[in-house]
């Protein structure tokens, strides 16, 4: 298991971005090591797209199945698609505070 830079830093540092934004939680989500080294350093789009198509020895991912399985990490799959940072970070802390916010709701203390 790694932990994988949902948009990678070699992209993010030709966007000019800075490590103190990019190497954020809210950009780092648990992935297999193996699916990882395929990603690479490639923008969002081009790495699902490469997972979507699949190759000699890694069979093809449909769509829609690439996209409930970033669901499952709290990722809207558009934000990808569109190699959307900004909106993606702003989303992502949305979607990641709200469970909490719900248990503190429930039991505030």
């Amino acid at each position: 298991m790694d932990i994988h830079h949902v948009f990678p830093q070699d992209w993010c540092k030709k966007q000019g971005l800075k490590p103190a934004v990019f190497d954020s939680i809210l950009n780092k989500t648990p992935l297999s090591y193996r699916t990882n080294r395929i990603i690479g350093g490639a923008a969002p789009s081009a790495y699902l797209t490469k997972l979507e198509n699949g190759n000699a020895s890694n069979p093809p991912i449909p769509r829609a199945t690439l996209e409930a399985y970033l669901q499952t990490h709290l990722i809207d799959p558009g934000m990808l698609w569109g190699d959307r940072f900004a909106d993606f970070m702003a989303d992502r802390q949305k979607r990641l505070l709200k469970p909490s916010l719900s248990t503190q709701e429930r039991d505030p203390q």
